[in-house]
């Protein structure tokens, strides 16, 4: 059985984000949380130009540049937040019955 795992890497780790039934979901869920990153990377950027009298960088601008395109199979963003899907294809077990169950 394949799902599709959702995630974000940067250059000190990787965290899932969830796991989905189809592909389709799992895109949806990588939107959201590339949505979530850039909303928060503007949110810093605004806040650097205010309090650092306008000499911020391009950091946060090109970091939301990177991911800004629907095209996420071609997202570079290294060594920053990424998000990411990957196709993974598990085992289903049979279920073993615990002595709890009442079914």
């Amino acid at each position: 059985m394949k799902i599709w795992l959702v995630g974000v890497s940067d250059c000190e780790g990787n965290s899932i984000i969830c796991a989905c039934a189809t592909k389709k979901i799992a895109e949806i869920e990588l939107f959201k949380e590339r949505d979530g990153l850039i909303k928060k990377w503007k949110k810093m950027d605004k806040y650097l130009k205010e309090y650092k009298h306008g000499r911020a960088d391009e950091t946060y601008p090109n970091m939301i540049k990177a991911i800004s395109s629907n095209d996420y199979e071609n997202w570079d963003n290294f060594p920053h937040e990424c998000p990411y899907i990957c196709e993974m294809e598990v085992k289903q077990s049979a279920r073993k019955e615990s002595p709890n169950d009442k079914s």
